[in-house]
């Protein structure tokens, strides 16, 4: 469609690649935090022997400990 801007490309239906593309890194990003909590997690639950019962405890330490990193970098 030649002569349209971006937005009005957009608007018709068009698809932009540039922005899929930043749709993709941010999907990426949110899939490695989650790695990044799951394997934190994990961590905690092995610090304390493997004891059951404190998994939503212990993810939601891990959330707030790789948030934190996360924030530091």
């Amino acid at each position: 469609m030649p002569g349209l801007k971006i937005w009005e490309f957009l608007l018709k239906g068009g698809d932009s690649f540039m922005l899929r593309g930043k749709r993709d890194v941010t999907q990426e990003r949110l899939q490695n935090m989650q790695d990044m909590i799951a394997k934190k997690a994990y961590e905690l639950y092995e610090k304390r022997n493997f004891q059951n019962g404190n998994d939503f405890n212990d993810w939601l330490e891990a959330e707030r400990l790789v948030k934190r990193s996360m924030r530091l970098r």
